[in-house]
């Protein structure tokens, strides 16, 4: 009886093992790419592209969006692409091939509202590395930062040519140029009516 419990003994921790490995292949790697509008997610096992894997979509945190509660299948690269959202949104990305399932949770973000976010988030860290670097004149070193770096920066042809001469108002604008010689600054008097 003791031999049997020692054999059992022995047997046990290599089957706990053996089963926790196997159940430790049945997980895949569920990943979100935001590269371009559309999300795109990639779903493999091990490294290797799972076809015909079902992904579902679920919307954390109150939010909506229009990809959620759809059910989606993988192509042969292991890819499916989601609608692209109308608002910043974190979801929840499931992915099931047979008995296998694996998740990840994403930010979805809306593309124009996205690159406005990296400008900001731009001009922060050029803020705090003039701060952490004891920099002086920091007002005017972020005005020329911002002005070289914002996206909405009007375009090189915008504005008045570079070589016109010209300035200030048109010909036919202002005051009759024989009225002009005879007023100054004393009030409107002519030099002549004063005595001078």
């Amino acid at each position: 009886m003791a031999t049997a419990g020692l054999v059992l003994f022995a047997l046990g921790p290599g089957a706990a093992t053996v089963a926790a490995d196997s159940a430790g292949n049945d997980a895949l790697d569920v990943a979100v790419d935001q590269a371009d509008d559309e999300p795109t997610v990639t779903v493999t096992d091990n490294g290797t592209a799972v076809e015909n894997a079902t992904v579902s979509v679920d919307v954390l945190d109150n939010g909506t969006y229009e990809g959620a509660g759809e059910d989606y299948t993988t192509d042969a690269n292991g890819t499916v692409t989601l609608p692209e959202p109308e608002e910043n949104v974190p979801v929840e990305v499931t992915a099931t091939a047979g008995d296998a399932t694996g998740s990840t949770t994403a930010d979805l973000t809306v593309a124009g509202e996205a690159e406005n976010e990296r400008f900001g988030q731009h001009v922060s860290s050029f803020v705090g590395s003039l701060l952490s670097s004891n920099a002086t004149d920091i007002g005017q070193q972020v005005a020329e930062f911002v002005t070289g770096n914002n996206p909405g920066n009007a375009p090189e042809w915008a504005g008045p040519p570079a070589d016109d001469d010209e300035r200030g108002p048109p010909a036919d604008a202002g005051p009759d140029s024989d009225d002009a010689d005879d007023d100054d600054d004393s009030g409107g008097q002519s030099k002549q009516a004063r005595g001078n």
